[in-house]
């Protein structure tokens, strides 16, 4: 497209405009084969909203909080009811920075990584839109922040997928500031995900959802809505219900945050100069998810619109079953599997291993209460009864403690690394694994919200554990204090099956019968549903790079996203692909893992380091590598060690590592 089918700038704070004029021709990955940077990507239908922040009062970076803001609760809303959109978009960036990223200045942010106090500010321009699937429907939320301090002689971009399920603001605390701090331009996407909620209407007239700013919305213009759901007063939820699978698509919706960063750049800020892919280093970055979407946006570039990829704790999709010539201290790897077979696993299991003797020291396991330490002990008696602990000796016993180290062991039969066993009672409490396993079978299914798969759904509760009507404090709310998926703000996992209450109130309590574990078996069981296994196949990671330098830091302690099942296996069948031309880096912390946010809880501290500390470093390596052709060390474990009272000891990832190199001979990978 050329400048002339612009439409012209608007006032700053208005929606502009980007005309659509002719369509280029789509490449394999449904983007744009745009041979010129300035042309408008195909998928670019809606308007762009742009916004100006000057720094002070407001900024890209911490919504004018500034580092001590960011450690502050988070502000109120002058009218709880009718939050602002400035407020609300301040609100998402404080809940989402601090449910990542430990801010607490004890913990070493601001001095050991994250933004050096007085260079948090960041201003410049943001611009805020979706791009739809052919239905109409919104695929994604996309988001470019453009710093005024770009460094035009080495311009840089950096993606911010966001994590987990997470709005578009989910990396803004990671790759995100990051890029900004950096003076790089920073794209960002919800991948799909995001906070998209939907109450249908009880009577007549549309129900409500939310706008890309998160304001409380109608249907007709909400980013997503649903035609009914299971119940009253029921919930939809994008991730799971939107019925297009949207982590087949996370690598695409990368690339058009990238392929949008580009025209905006070109359209708005280049006057001096035209930004292209030969002249822009363009940095696949993020964690979690939201890593995982980076890696999978690098095997699908077809363009070369990524130069290097660095991601940390990636939730990589491989094929399950597959063997790999990776070895540690305990011998082979066992075959990968996916998370999903993994929740639902672990969702049967996890609450009775919690109790096992050896776990009761284990970090936050104050949060298994005695009502659900009770119930537990009562998970473990039914699974025994339903003669699924196995018929090892012991397994007829009814001391709930014994049955809890058989649960642990059904737990490590599926490969994870015993280490990781210490964030069981944490992750039950929490209800962890439930909530993965009903999100990604809905998703993976496309079940939607009117059937959901095994009857469980989404709602508010009432002080009973029954769906209610949501709050209207709580509803305007919601986008800024959720993480997309349930149970998150203030909204619960219910049973339908078992009367319509809150899963966890079905944990059999007293000598009740266990009303929840049926719901855990037949999500256990979804698993190997056609549509499930469909889903499943669309999501597999390639694990061809395409040549580029790629770094992937992972934590060895990692109970969400295993070690065994992601980021080891992804090393080795990298290197089947690729072979002696592979680029990909891989630096494996021990005692790392997956929620650095938790690290100010004293209880965390005392066994775990920070993954971000070596995140950044990462990030920084990569660019050296890029700007100034400095080789990346090779891969490695990093011995870092908690610090309990005193500051943890994080080494820095080393050019020589020696002893702690990971190996490649052969055929094999041995990782020490």
């Amino acid at each position: 497209m050329s400048r002339n089918c612009y439409r012209g700038p608007a006032a700053l704070g208005l929606a502009l405009i980007l005309g659509a004029c002719a369509k280029p021709a789509l490449n394999t990955t449904g983007l744009a084969a745009a041979a010129d940077e300035t042309q408008a990507p195909a998928f670019l239908r809606d308007p762009v909203s742009r916004l100006y922040y000057d720094g002070d009062s407001d900024d890209l970076h911490t919504a004018g909080l500034g580092i001590e803001g960011l450690r502050a609760a988070a502000p109120a809303f002058a009218d709880p009811l009718a939050p602002t959109t400035r407020e609300l978009r301040r609100n998402r960036i404080h809940y989402n920075y601090n449910a990542i990223v430990n801010t607490a200045a004890a913990g070493g942010f601001g001095t050991r990584f994250g933004p050096a106090p007085g260079s948090e500010k960041v201003a410049g321009h943001e611009y805020l839109t979706v791009s739809r699937y052919p239905d109409g429907s919104v695929a994604a939320v996309l988001m470019v922040q453009v710093p005024d301090n770009l460094d035009r002689n080495r311009p840089c971009i950096v993606t911010a997928p966001s994590s987990g399920s997470r709005g578009v603001y989910g990396a803004i605390g990671t790759a995100g500031a990051w890029g900004l701090t950096r003076n790089c331009v920073v794209a960002y996407t919800d991948k799909g995900t995001g906070t998209g909620f939907y109450f249908p209407a009880t009577g007549e007239g549309t129900g409500t959802g939310y706008d890309l700013h998160g304001r409380v919305n109608d249907g007709a213009n909400a980013v997503f809505s649903a035609a009914a759901t299971s119940g009253p007063h029921r919930v939809a939820v994008k991730h799971s219900h939107s019925g297009h699978n949207v982590e087949k698509d996370w690598g695409r919706f990368v690339l058009q945050s990238v392929q949008l960063a580009f025209y905006l750049l070109n359209h708005h800020h280049g006057r001096e100069q035209t930004f292209t892919r030969a002249n822009t280093l363009v940095i696949a970055s993020s964690i979690s998810n939201g890593g995982a979407s980076s890696v999978r946006a690098a095997e699908q570039d077809e363009g070369d619109w990524i130069d290097a990829v660095v991601v940390a704790e990636p939730n990589l999709a491989l094929p399950a079953g597959l063997e790999l010539p990776v070895y540690d201290s305990a011998g082979r790897l066992p075959a990968v599997r996916t998370l999903l077979d993994i929740s639902t696993h672990f969702a049967l299991y996890q609450g009775c291993a919690a109790l096992a003797p050896g776990l009761q020291a284990a970090p936050l396991a104050v949060a298994l209460t005695p009502p659900l330490r009770e119930a537990y002990g009562n998970r473990c008696l039914a699974l025994a009864a339903r003669g699924l602990l196995g018929d090892s000796p012991g397994a007829e016993s009814t001391d709930p403690k014994a049955l809890a180290e058989l649960a642990q062991q059904a737990l490590l039969d599926y490969g994870i690394l015993a280490d990781t066993l210490a964030l069981g009672p944490f992750s039950s409490a929490i209800q962890l694994w439930e909530s993965l396993a009903v999100t990604y079978t809905n998703a993976y299914g496309r079940y939607r919200a009117q059937a959901p798969a095994c009857r469980v759904s989404f709602a508010a509760i009432d002080a009973t554990g029954q769906p209610s009507a949501p709050a209207p404090v709580l509803q305007a709310a919601l986008p800024s204090l959720s993480s997309g998926i349930p149970p998150t703000g203030g909204l619960a996992l219910i049973d339908d099956s078992a009367g319509g209450i809150e899963l966890v109130r079905t944990l059999p309590r007293g000598a009740g019968t266990d009303r929840g574990l049926d719901t855990l078996l037949c999500l256990r069981r979804a698993l190997a549903a056609e549509a499930v296994q469909q889903g499943l196949g669309e999501i597999i990671a390639s694990a061809d790079l395409q040549g580029k330098p790629a770094i992937i830091v992972h934590g060895r302690d990692d109970h969400l996203i295993n070690v065994n099942h992601s980021s080891r296996p992804y090393l080795a069948l990298n290197r089947q692909r690729e072979g002696e031309q592979s680029r990909l880096h891989y630096y494996e912390v021990t005692h790392g893992q997956h929620f650095d946010a938790l690290l100010r809880i004293p209880d965390f501290a005392r066994n775990y380091v920070p993954l971000h500390y070596y995140f950044e470093q990462a990030l920084d390596l990569m660019w050296e590598h890029l700007a100034a052709q400095r080789p990346l060390p090779p891969s490695q474990v990093i011995r870092a060690q908690p610090g309990g009272a005193a500051a943890p000891q994080l080494p820095a990832i080393a050019p020589a590592p020696g002893n702690n190199a990971i190996k490649f001979t052969g055929a094999k990978i041995i990782i020490p």
